[in-house]
C-alpha cells in the first residue's frame, strides 16, 4: 500500500486570542493555488581536530523554524489589508461642495478628484462662473474621479467641483501593525480516494506572523496573485506534548 499525497483545499485565517492562544473567527481567503510549509533548523557543526581528517563529530541544533508561503488569488479588501499591513475602511456615499482643484491648470491637464465613482458633477471658477461639460472640461472617467481640462477661456482659477460619490471600500497601505494570526488548512488528499471520497487533511498553525506581500502586479496579461510569506512562531501558551505541539499540527484521517 502506498501513502502518496497531492493536496487541494481551502485556507482559513483568523486573528489569534493572545491570552488563550486560540483562534477567533476564521475567514476563508479564497482560491489559493499554492500553500507550503518549510522547516529550517539552525545548527552548530563541530569537527574533531585529532585525526587529521577534520571529521564532523557533533551537530547541535540551536533553533527551529517553520516558514509559511501561500499565493492568494482573490483581491478582496480583507486580503489586501492582510497583505499590505493595512486597514479596511467602508466609506459611505455622500456629497462634496466646492472641492478646490489644483491651481494653475493648463489645457490638457488631468485632475483627480478626492473621491471616485462620482455623479451630478459641476465645476465653477473662483468667481462662481460655471464651466461647461465637454467644452471647458470632460469627465475622463467618472468611476475613477478623473477630469480633463479642455479650454480655460477667461476663467479665474482655482476651480471648484461639486459632486456626489458612491459608497466604497478603501484599504490604506502600511498603517497598522501586523497581528499574529491563526491559519487553518481544510485539506483533501486527492492521491487517496475511496469511492469518490478523498482523505481529509487538517493543518493548524497556531501563531503565524505574516510578512507583507512580496509583489503586486498592477499591469499584467495574466491573473495577478498576492504572494505572501511568514513564520510560524512557537505558541508558548500550549504545552509541549505529542498531540498538539507548540507550532502546529497535521491531522490525517482515513477515508470512510
Amino acid at each position: 500500500m502506498t501513502d502518496y499525497f497531492s493536496g487541494q483545499g481551502e485556507i482559513f485565517v483568523g486573528l489569534r486570542d493572545a491570552a488563550a492562544g486560540t483562534a477567533l473567527a476564521l475567514r476563508k481567503i479564497g482560491n489559493v493555488p499554492d500553500f507550503k510549509l518549510s522547516g529550517n533548523v539552525e545548527k552548530v557543526v563541530h569537527k574533531e581536530s585529532m585525526s587529521g581528517q577534520r571529521q564532523t563529530d557533533l551537530v547541535i541544533s540551536t533553533s527551529k523554524e517553520i516558514s509559511v508561503s501561500m499565493t492568494l488569488e482573490e483581491w478582496t479588501a480583507a486580503n489586501l489589508a492582510m497583505a499590505l499591513y493595512g486597514t479596511e475602511v467602508t466609506v459611505a456615499g455622500d456629497s462634496v461642495t466646492d472641492e478646490v482643484l489644483p491651481d494653475s491648470l493648463a489645457v490638457g491637464d488631468f485632475v483627480r478628484l478626492a473621491n471616485p465613482d462620482v455623479s451630478a458633477l459641476s465645476v465653477e471658477d473662483s468667481l462662481s462662473a460655471s464651466l461647461t461639460l465637454d467644452t471647458h472640461y470632460e469627465v475622463d472617467s467618472a468611476k475613477h474621479g478623473l477630469l480633463k481640462i479642455l479650454d480655460l477661456a477667461a476663467f479665474t482659477q482655482p476651480f471648484q467641483a461639486t459632486y456626489d460619490y458612491a459608497a466604497r471600500t478603501d484599504v490604506a497601505m502600511f498603517n497598522a501593525a501586523p497581528p499574529e494570526r491563526f491559519i487553518f488548512f481544510k485539506g483533501l488528499n486527492t492521491a487517496d480516494e475511496d469511492n469518490g471520497v478523498f482523505e481529509p487533511v487538517l493543518v493548524d498553525l497556531y501563531r503565524v506572523q505574516l510578512d507583507p506581500l512580496s509583489e503586486m502586479g498592477l499591469i499584467t496579461d495574466e491573473l495577478s496573485p498576492l504572494p505572501m510569506e511568514g513564520t510560524a512562531l512557537a505558541d508558548t501558551l500550549r504545552a509541549v506534548d505529542a498531540t498538539l505541539g507548540q507550532f502546529g499540527r497535521i491531522t490525517r484521517m482515513n477515508v470512510l
